[in-house]
């Protein structure tokens, strides 16, 4: 009898082993098929260095040269984000020649991919905040007014 007991245990034994071993290779009930989709998806999602490349090269073509023939046609808004929080930089642009219904949005766009993009990095900077500047004309042009701050954004 007690052979019969101790057969009976080393095959149930045995049995939870093998199914536990088995248990990370077989699929049970689709889940491995939905923890490859949520990998698959999270590539997808991640932001690219050439992507904010390229929107940025698509908001300064909006913006080209800020001409305007009064102040009022100047504007700045918030450009980028740095990894502490905040703008990285002022886009200033003119109501003249930007078309602000197309340009804001992918602003918005691009402030919030940096964001992401600073966090999937773990990316740091100085914590330091931009203060906020003022547009003026000169000669034609919107530029930063020259008591503030220079943290525009450079043309390349």
């Amino acid at each position: 009898m007690r052979w019969k007991t101790s057969f009976g245990l080393l095959i149930s034994a045995t049995a939870a082993l093998n199914l536990m071993a088995c248990s990370d290779q077989m699929p049970v009930n689709g889940q491995q098929e939905e923890v490859t989709e949520v990998h698959e998806d999270s590539e997808l999602n991640r932001i690219t260095s050439e992507q904010l490349q390229q929107l940025n090269e698509t908001i300064q073509r909006l913006v080209a040269t800020p001409t305007a023939s009064s102040e009022a046609s100047c504007q700045v808004v918030a450009f980028g984000s740095k990894p502490c929080g905040g703008p990285s930089a002022w886009l200033i642009y003119s109501r003249e020649v930007t078309d602000e219904a197309q340009l804001l949005p992918l602003v918005d766009e691009y402030n919030r991919l940096t964001d992401r993009y600073n966090q999937q990095e773990g990316l740091m900077s100085d914590c330091a905040v931009l203060p906020p500047i003022q547009p003026k004309l000169e000669n034609g042009v919107c530029v930063a007014d020259s008591g503030a701050p220079q943290s525009t954004l450079e043309r390349q």
